[in-house]
């Protein structure tokens, strides 16, 4: 109860202006955003493809790329993936990837 209550003051004090900053925060940094970002293990996207048990060549959407930290790994694995990215730089910068 106290837990949800908290969530619902949070989320009453978030405005239209607050979320568009937020969505547009690391597009408008995406370069510096992508040298500092921690890459993903390849042990992880092993493990997601033994526990979903993914197909090889599987069509995958992805929504929310970002600069591509799970795209690319997973193309090269051979999966076709749709991507969707909002933030035009991050978009570039996965696409460059």
């Amino acid at each position: 109860m106290l837990l949800e209550s908290h969530l619902k003051f949070l989320v009453s004090r978030v405005s239209l202006t607050d979320d568009f900053c937020f969505r547009t925060t690391f597009d408008s940094n995406a370069a510096l955003y992508e040298a500092v970002r921690p890459k993903y293990p390849d042990a992880l996207f092993d493990a997601l493809i033994e526990n979903t048990g993914l197909e090889s060549g599987a069509r995958l959407l992805e929504i929310g790329i970002g600069i591509g930290q799970a795209t690319v790994p997973l193309a090269k694995r051979g999966y076709d993936i749709t991507a969707i990215e909002l933030g035009a730089n991050l978009a570039q910068v996965a696409a460059d990837n």
